[in-house]
């Protein structure tokens, strides 16, 4: 005769295993995962602050330096205007030439360019000497200076202008886009602009 009463207290003791079983590993299958998922997104939240502190402080970094460069671009500029070298040039009291003086000038405060522009546009003189011929006389920057008496800012030159300065100028402008997430769709395959430090100063 089969005994009902041994198996069911075999099962019972199964079940009663499993239950414990269920006890102990329950708390691991669920409390673990939510404090994984918890650990996960709190780094995640202190990498994202610490990346935006890095860019803040990269951001800060890079705004004084290009403001130190305005500052001491325009005080070049301002000293440069108001150099008795300079009223000896125009005065014709020096025997160097309008435009070697500018030259000499140029390389000494190590600028791109300098030019003196008359108020119709005529370029009376410049350094390099390559550029001749007529200038933009509408510039933000130059129109301020005639208020101001001196202005420094930052303009867009385009591709023709650079090159009417002088080649290697429109040279240092180019560059070559390359496709990059999130960046505003556009068309073209290279940049040709460029950014300049202009200072302008009334004589």
């Amino acid at each position: 005769m089969y005994d009902t009463s041994a198996e069911n207290a075999r099962k019972r003791g199964w079940s009663v295993r499993y239950r414990l079983l269920a006890i102990a590993l329950l708390p691991m299958l669920v409390v673990l995962p939510v404090l994984l998922a918890g650990t996960i997104a709190r780094w995640n939240a202190k990498f994202d602050a610490l990346l935006i502190a890095k860019v803040n402080g990269d951001l800060t970094i890079a705004h004084e330096y290009l403001a130190r460069i305005l500052d001491n671009t325009g005080e070049k500029i301002r000293a440069l205007g108001d150099s008795a070298g300079l009223r000896n040039v125009l005065r014709g009291e020096d025997e160097t030439g309008f435009s070697d003086y500018l030259e000499q000038s140029r390389i000494k405060l190590r600028l791109d360019f300098l030019y003196v522009v008359e108020p119709d546009g005529r370029v009376a003189a410049s350094a390099p000497q390559a550029f001749s011929g007529s200038a933009r006389v509408d510039w933000p920057v130059v129109k301020s200076a005639r208020t101001d008496g001196s202005h420094t800012a930052i303009d867009i030159f385009q591709s023709d202008e650079l090159a009417a300065i002088s080649q290697p100028l429109k040279d240092r402008a180019y560059l070559k886009l390359v496709p990059t997430p999130n960046a505003v769709a556009t068309d073209r395959e290279t940049e040709t602009r460029g950014m300049v430090i202009q200072s302008a100063r009334l004589l």
